[in-house]
């Protein structure tokens, strides 16, 4: 057999059709190149085109109406009649799809995982050091005394839950002669404070901190000073005027 016949033979059956995929392509991109092949098939193809223009053409005819709904009955039920043909989609394009939407939800629940886990290790945690300002209250200051929280405060309060310390630090308040000052803690917005007990009017005052409060009930706590009879209130609950008052909140790191 001649190399024309082979590629004649070639021809014809790439023509047919009686090639695998991979042979046609190797006909394929030989064809861009080799003329004589190019033009074998152009022959072929004109020889069984006559043939085909003979054959009458045979349109399938269109499946009843409620072959649909019959299929979508056995396969999903009752329910499976209702849905519309529109959302049937080819199997390959809907697997591509899901493939898609099941890897970016993957990436998306992989980054949410990651922020949660971020802001557990981040944020921050209940405090554990408190401090306050106690400046003049409007009910006692005498007419000499009459600075107001404007001004700089009578006591700093430095509370450490972790050392379990309270510190109070007097800045301008003035000796009172045969008379105590005495610090209170009311806590969220309790009418019945606490006595903390008697401090200093001269130098700063540690105590050790033994109250039983949460840190969200220190958050916003009042603490308070009232001028006492020299050693501090008589009752459980201040005799004098407050004279210096003032709110707890988290120390600045």
């Amino acid at each position: 057999m001649t190399d024309d016949d082979d590629v004649d033979g070639l021809a014809a059956e790439y023509v047919v059709g009686s090639l695998d995929p991979a042979e046609r392509a190797q006909v394929a991109a030989r064809c861009r190149t080799d003329v004589t092949l190019r033009e074998a098939i152009g022959d072929w193809e004109r020889r069984l085109g006559t043939l085909a223009d003979g054959v009458p053409g045979i349109e399938p005819p269109a499946p009843p109406a409620h072959l649909y709904s019959t299929i979508a009955k056995r396969i999903w039920g009752q329910g499976g009649a209702s849905i519309e043909r529109a959302e049937a989609t080819p199997l390959r394009r809907s697997a591509r799809r899901w493939r898609g939407l099941a890897v970016g939800a993957g990436a998306l629940a992989a980054c949410l995982a990651l922020i949660v886990v971020w802001l557990f290790q981040n944020s921050p945690g209940p405090p554990t050091a408190f401090v306050a300002e106690l400046h003049r209250s409007a009910a006692g200051p005498t007419a000499d005394e009459s600075a107001r929280a404007a001004g700089p405060p009578g006591f700093v309060v430095s509370l450490d839950l972790a050392a379990h310390t309270i510190k109070i630090t007097p800045v301008t308040v003035r000796p009172a002669p045969r008379r105590s000052y005495q610090l209170w803690l009311t806590q969220g917005g309790s009418a019945a404070p606490s006595s903390l007990g008697v401090v200093s009017q001269s130098e700063p005052t540690t105590w050790a901190w033994r109250t039983l409060a949460t840190p969200a009930d220190l958050v916003n706590a009042t603490l308070s000073v009232s001028l006492e009879p020299e050693g501090g209130s008589p009752t459980e609950m201040p005799s004098g005027p407050i004279i210096f008052i003032g709110k707890l909140v988290p120390a600045t790191p």
